[in-house]
């Protein structure tokens, strides 16, 4: 009598612990997945003056992509690799665009991936490949349904138009 009682018990403890460890894992991935929501919709106040010091546009890692490419939004992206010489020059030119046209723009570098997401990346697109670094894509429904390449020489004259 006394051994079953003991083992009753023990199954109750085994369960309860069970329990409060999915609890436990549950209200960790709810924390971990509102910290990783990412913002949508910029909005600026009128009469903010631009501050170079801030970035307007938001960096983002490919697992968050894949995640926005499920949406019906269109996502506008800025790819760049941090060894193209014109690295500096285009991240002010994507931080002016991005505030002084009120856009949502997301920057992936392209060297921060790992080879298994850069090769996903690619294959968003065949003529992705082709391109040099430092363009700009415009992805609705998984697919790239705009690119923007952008001289090296016009980088500097469209950092000026916005001042």
């Amino acid at each position: 009598m006394q051994k079953k009682v003991v083992k009753n018990l023990l199954v109750f403890l085994v369960i309860v612990l069970l329990i409060m460890s999915n609890i436990t894992f549950w209200i960790k991935y709810k924390k971990r997945e509102k910290e990783e929501k990412i913002r949508n919709h910029i909005v600026y106040k009128n009469g903010e003056q631009y501050d170079k010091e801030i970035k307007y546009y938001n960096t983002i890692n490919y697992n968050n992509l894949k995640k926005m490419l499920n949406q019906e939004d269109a996502i506008t992206l800025a790819v760049i690799d941090n060894s193209s010489r014109t690295y500096d020059k285009f991240l002010e030119m994507i931080n002016k665009v991005a505030f002084y046209k009120n856009t949502n723009i997301y920057l992936l570098e392209i060297s921060k991936l790992s080879k298994k997401n850069e090769i996903a990346f690619y294959e968003l697109d065949d003529e992705l490949k082709e391109l040099e670094s430092d363009y700009i894509i415009i992805i609705k429904n998984k697919k790239v349904i705009a690119k923007v390449v952008i001289d090296k020489e016009e980088i500097n004259n469209i950092i000026k138009s916005m001042e």
